[in-house]
């Protein structure tokens, strides 16, 4: 995982339901890497492109592109990118770690 200057992506949860929770996710620049603890995630982009690094297997994204992220695994990503990320079981932010 990279150490660099990190952008704080812009997300809006769009549904959530006891089971699953569903958010857009914009970045601009790169995440910070994490582990969410609790949830796998499936990420989905809309638009844009760029990288995401899961278990250190790096993915290039592009419109279409699906990824997902099971829980306890470290990941970040990178890029311009709109994503849509659903999250089961619903997402918490306090089940995530972040590793710098």
């Amino acid at each position: 995982m990279s150490k660099h200057e990190y952008t704080t992506p812009e997300v809006t949860e769009l549904r959530r339901t006891a089971k699953s929770s569903i958010a857009q996710i914009v970045l601009h620049g790169l995440n910070r890497a994490v582990i969410n603890h609790e949830s796998d995630t499936t990420y989905k982009v809309v638009c844009g492109d760029g990288t995401m690094e899961v278990d250190f297997d790096v993915i290039d994204l592009k419109p279409g592109v699906s990824v997902t992220v099971p829980a306890g695994t470290p990941y970040q990503d990178e890029g311009c990118l709109k994503l849509l990320a659903e999250s089961v079981p619903p997402f918490n932010i306090a089940a995530i770690e972040y590793l710098d």
